[in-house]
């Protein structure tokens, strides 16, 4: 049965309240919003000074994005709706000054909860106040708003990682959230108190998995061996070597891979380049690269299952109005195509590269490189094989 209510008409006129609106969701949910619900009232952005920029500054700077050019032609007066509202989710309270908490309260009828770290290796109390408190924080702010209608918090996928199969409900914590938070300041009464009145298990709540099909899961192997072969049709430009990667479950393996293939031949390249008087970078690049994939260990080397009826159901019954603006056909997803436009838009928007052919010709040079540096390692091998008379035992042995 379809969905009898509008989503442009439920839109209309209301204003929203964003956090983690510089964020990479954050983005791409404003520029739907403004598109897709030209009646919008008002956004409010949740938004820090970072770097000496302030708040206008930093909306600016979100602005210039290349996502928002479609309505920078079309309807330009669209962005007057935004408002930056200074704050920080990571700060007790959001950051928020009083006049701008009473403005949201008396204006704000939709919230999207947005920020989080999705970092893996942050400290506990780093993490504890940027998910757990500031959630906490959204859900104190919202209770007072007379006018609002929806509270919606987007949560990485990966919640629940102690179970094989994740389903589409509101799992029972496993620990205090209070006390976790308590652990990580210490608390104002009043405040908890207002709040255990108020979050308790309600089966009004609705959760939505948000994840690929099943019909369309791949394994990290398929998609790995699905990126290279992309990449020799749309290389990256300025590359010292041609991409290729290697999957272990070996701690041991993975760290003697990490030192021959990573470590060592950024030793080797950082000592040209301080040659040549510039910055060395690469060393620091792997190290950073070394504890990212530390961190990603887990999630890497094993497999979820994600229950997703409830989202299927959503978009299914989604009346025709709302899927010319809303849907789309989950089935048709063609993974690889899904890749190579993500990679597409890698170069484009997060690198700056447009020159496709030049990229292309720079993989030539550097696949004749690699077989030029391989064949100089093999025979210095076997020449040091040569020199220590190993070579010679070994055809002995085997000849």
């Amino acid at each position: 049965m379809e969905s009898s209510i509008h989503i442009q008409a439920f839109f209309a006129g209301r204003s929203i309240f964003i956090t983690g609106a510089t964020g990479f969701m954050g983005k791409v949910l404003i520029e739907k919003l403004l598109r897709s619900c030209p009646d919008i009232a008002k956004l409010y952005l949740l938004m820090r000074p970072k770097k000496g920029n302030g708040i206008n500054d930093r909306l600016k700077k979100l602005l210039n994005n290349a996502l928002f050019d479609k309505l920078r032609t079309e309807r330009p007066s669209t962005f007057d709706k935004l408002v930056p509202v200074m704050g920080d989710a990571t700060s007790v309270g959001l950051g928020l000054l009083p006049a701008d908490r009473q403005m949201l309260i008396d204006k704000v009828s939709v919230i999207f909860h947005i920020a989080a770290s999705v970092r893996f290796d942050d400290s506990l109390k780093d993490a504890i106040f940027a998910n757990t408190r500031s959630t906490r924080d959204v859900c104190i702010l919202a209770c007072s708003m007379k006018k609002l209608a929806v509270l919606l918090h987007v949560s990485s996928t990966y919640a629940h990682i102690d179970k094989p199969v994740i389903d589409e409900v509101l799992y029972p914590a496993e620990v205090d959230w209070r006390r976790v938070i308590e652990i990580a300041e210490t608390i104002d009464e009043h405040v908890l108190k207002m709040l255990t009145a108020n979050i308790s298990e309600d089966k009004t709540v609705h959760v939505y998995n948000c994840s690929a099909d099943q019909t369309k899961a791949i394994t990290i192997m398929q998609m790995q061996q699905m990126g290279l072969d992309i990449l020799k049709d749309i290389p990256m430009e300025n590359t010292f070597w041609i991409p290729n990667t290697m999957l272990t479950k070996n701690r041991l393996v993975y760290y003697i891979l990490m030192l021959l293939l990573h470590i060592f031949p950024a030793i080797c390249i950082d000592t040209i380049i301080k040659l040549y008087g510039a910055r060395p970078m690469l060393l620091r690049l792997q190290r950073t690269v070394y504890v990212s994939n530390s961190a990603l260990s887990h999630f890497l080397l094993n497999e979820w299952s994600f229950k997703n009826d409830k989202c299927r159901d959503l978009i299914d019954n989604l009346n025709t109005e709302n899927k010319k603006y809303f849907g789309y056909n989950y089935m048709d997803i063609n993974i690889r195509e899904y890749l190579r436009n993500g990679l597409i838009g890698t170069k484009l928007y997060l690198l700056h590269e447009n020159n496709l052919e030049a990229a292309k010709l720079h993989r030539k040079r550097m696949v004749w490189l690699q077989r030029i540096i391989m064949i100089m390692f093999t025979i210095f091998i076997l020449w040091i094989l040569q020199r220590k008379n190993i070579l010679a035992h070994i055809l002995n042995v085997y000849v």
